[in-house]
C-alpha cells in the first residue's frame, strides 16, 4: 500500500506539470520554454550578460567620450576624436532617457515577474539578489541595449559596428527569458523604447551637441568619407587649420 501511495503521488505529479503549464499563455509559455533549458553553462553566460550590462551601457559611451577628450589633449584635436566624444554624449544622453521611461513605466504598469507569477514553474535564475520591488515591464536590460546599439549602429553604419550591436542587443534579450525574469513582450517592449529614444536623440544631436560644446574638444579637422560624414570613413582627407 505504501509503495502503491508513492507511485500514484508520482504519477499525479507528472501528470500535474503540464497542466500548469496550459495556463501560462503565450507569452508565459515562452519564457517557460526558454528558462527550463538545461544548460548551466547557458544559464552562467545569460547572468554574466545581465550582470554586465549596467558597466557596459555606461564603460562604452565614457570610453568614447574619453578617448576624444584625452587624444585631443595629449596630441592634437581632430573630427574623428571629437565625432568619439560626441557619440559618448549621445548614448549616454540615450540612455538616461530610456532608463527614465522605462522605469516610470515599471511603476505604473507594476507587472509581475514570471518566476513570482508561476512560483515552482519558472526559476529566479538571477538569484535572490534580483530586485523584486521593479516590476516586469518593460525590461530595463533590454531596452539598455537596445538604445546603446541603436546609437551605435546610428553615429557608426558599418557592418562590423552593426553586426555585434544587433547581436549583442539580441542576447541580451534572450538572457532576460533564459533567467526566467522577463515575459517576451518585456523583452520586445524595453527594444522598442531603447531604440525609439535612441533615434529621438540622433535626430536632434546637433542641438545637443550644441548645449554640451562647453565638455566637447575642438573639432578642429575636416575629414570626409565616402558617405559624406565622418563617421569611420573608408578614405580619409584630413585638413588642419
Amino acid at each position: 500500500m505504501k509503495h502503491f501511495i508513492v507511485l500514484l503521488v508520482a504519477a499525479i505529479s507528472a501528470y500535474a506539470h503540464p497542466a500548469d503549464v496550459d495556463y501560462f499563455g503565450w507569452d508565459g509559455r515562452i519564457v517557460y520554454e526558454a528558462s527550463s533549458i538545461k544548460s548551466e553553462g547557458l544559464k552562467g553566460v545569460s547572468k554574466c550578460m545581465s550582470d554586465a550590462a549596467q558597466y557596459v551601457y555606461v564603460g562604452v559611451p565614457s570610453a568614447l567620450y574619453t578617448y576624444g577628450v584625452v587624444a585631443s589633449a595629449l596630441d592634437q584635436p581632430t573630427a574623428d576624436r571629437r565625432y568619439a566624444s560626441e557619440t559618448g554624449i549621445q548614448a549616454l544622453t540615450s540612455l538616461g532617457i530610456t532608463y527614465g521611461i522605462a522605469v516610470a513605466t515599471k511603476i505604473i504598469v507594476d507587472r509581475e515577474r514570471p518566476y513570482l507569477a508561476y512560483p515552482g514553474l519558472i526559476a529566479n535564475g538571477e538569484g535572490p539578489e534580483n530586485d523584486k520591488y521593479l516590476s516586469s515591464f518593460p525590461s530595463g536590460h533590454s531596452a539598455g541595449a537596445a538604445a546603446i546599439a541603436t546609437t551605435m549602429m546610428l553615429r557608426y553604419p558599418k557592418w562590423y559596428v552593426i553586426a555585434p550591436s544587433v547581436g549583442y542587443a539580441l542576447w541580451m534579450g534572450f538572457s532576460r527569458l533564459n533567467l526566467g525574469v522577463h515575459y517576451l513582450t518585456d523583452v520586445l517592449a524595453g527594444y522598442a523604447i531603447g531604440a525609439g529614444v535612441a533615434y529621438g536623440v540622433h535626430v536632434v544631436s546637433k542641438e545637443l551637441f550644441n548645449v554640451a560644446e562647453p565638455i566637447l574638444p575642438a573639432g578642429v579637422g575636416l575629414a570626409v568619407g565616402m558617405a559624406g560624414t565622418p563617421t569611420t570613413p573608408l578614405f580619409t582627407i584630413s585638413m588642419n587649420f
